[in-house]
């Protein structure tokens, strides 16, 4: 073990300079948790993509930003800052977001400066057909993701499923530590979902089921309005609410107008804050996504007790029990969802699949444990290159 930590981290987290812009969600909160648990100093660089935000020092949190319009000259600035704070601050770890843009200017710092290169993996973008196939850029990410998480000292996953992805990749096991992020799960519990409930139902509607997140390609939200139309078939008392805007929200207004939908409401883009109320106010969560990251919007329905319905994502299985707390239906596949949807919310059994998904979820995500396993990481990270470089000098003898 080691004592206390200097950690640089290469981040895109834009809430931790206080943006207001930014989704509240409590990030300098979070980091100062990680910080305490695994006695480091964190120095933050931000690709805070724009100019004019100032430096924040928070305690043992220090946050720098780059302050460039473009991602090129962003990217470059946090070398250089990064270079900077090496040289000043003794450095003992370098921390990436993730394995793509920031992995690789971490990597550049290790090559430069032999320092231990901790790369988190919190996705199942690698390799994935729909992802790849969305643009050139991610097809690049792609093949420098791999290079990047073969050549780091430690790679940070979330999920089980991940780290035998890694295996698959030619990571060695002995670098891969399943480590979930801090998700404030206390939110969604004893929150009232009444006032949602109250503008959204009657008019023949008695159950809800909710999408929240982004109207974005990915997430393929065409399909839960084709199983909004087949559910419309079966049963007429079911509302789909769908919360969240983006770039697809026109075409999927339009298309529900196409269909002659008349059991879908967009509710719109809602305050963070309110987040925990419509979950309370669902009956069952349904996630269309083609490709996702761990999908943490799963593990925030199971939280406030509530059933899922979502497509084959590769992490999936790791936040929810198929044919417990919800169902997993192939991607693209409505009327399968539809089914299921229908299922739980007629079955009698959605009370029972909801608690035991909380059950669950509570358990992975166990704040005590989560910090445990996270500094963990970090000292893990720093042994291993340590084990490496005494190998590669073994080896020249």
């Amino acid at each position: 073990m080691v004592g206390r930590m200097k950690i640089l981290a290469l981040s895109s987290e834009r809430a931790l300079l206080n943006d207001e812009n930014s989704i509240m969600n409590n990030t300098l909160e979070r980091m100062k948790e990680y910080s305490d648990a695994a006695d480091a100093d964190f120095e933050v660089i931000v690709h805070s993509k724009g100019e004019g935000f100032r430096n924040v020092q928070s305690g043992r949190i220090a946050v720098y930003p780059t302050n460039r319009k473009g991602p090129i000259s962003s990217y470059s600035e946090m070398k250089r800052i990064g270079t900077a704070l090496i040289r000043k601050n003794g450095i003992s770890c370098i921390f990436a977001q993730d394995p793509f843009a920031y992995g690789e200017i971490g990597h550049m710092l290790k090559k430069q400066h032999g320092l231990p290169l901790l790369v988190n993996v919190f996705s199942s973008f690698f390799d994935d057909p729909y992802w790849k196939s969305e643009s050139l850029i991610n097809r690049v990410f792609n093949e420098t993701g791999k290079r990047i998480v073969r050549a780091a000292d430690g790679v940070r996953v979330e999920c089980e499923t991940e780290k035998r992805k890694m295996g698959e990749l030619g990571v060695e096991p002995s670098r891969v530590f399943v480590s979930p992020v801090l998700v404030d799960l206390g939110r969604f519990r004893s929150v009232s979902g009444a006032g949602v409930r109250k503008e959204h139902l009657g008019r023949g509607f008695d159950r809800i089921a909710l999408y929240l997140g982004r109207l974005s390609k990915e997430k393929d939200v065409g399909t839960l309005l084709r199983a909004a139309k087949e559910t419309w078939e079966k049963d007429r008392g079911i509302l789909f609410l769908i919360v969240g805007s983006g770039p697809e929200e026109g075409s999927l207004k339009c298309m529900a107008a196409e269909l002659g939908l008349r059991n879908v409401v967009f509710a719109g883009r809602i305050p963070y804050s309110e987040v925990p109320a419509y979950h309370a106010a669902a009956d069952v969560f349904v996630l269309p996504s083609l490709y996702e990251g761990i999908p943490l919007v799963l593990v925030e329905a199971h939280a406030s007790g509530k059933p899922v319905v979502c497509t084959e994502l590769r992490d999936a299985p790791d936040v929810m029990l198929n044919g417990k707390s919800g169902y997993v239906v192939p991607q693209k596949g409505y009327r399968e969802m539809a089914e299921k949807i229908i299922e739980i919310l007629r079955g009698g059994r959605a009370e029972e699949m909801g608690e035991a998904g909380r059950a669950y979820v509570l358990g992975l995500y166990d704040r005590k444990k989560c910090l445990e396993k996270f500094s963990e990481v970090l000292h893990s990270t720093i042994a291993s290159a340590k084990a490496g470089r005494k190998g590669a000098n073994a080896s020249k003898r």
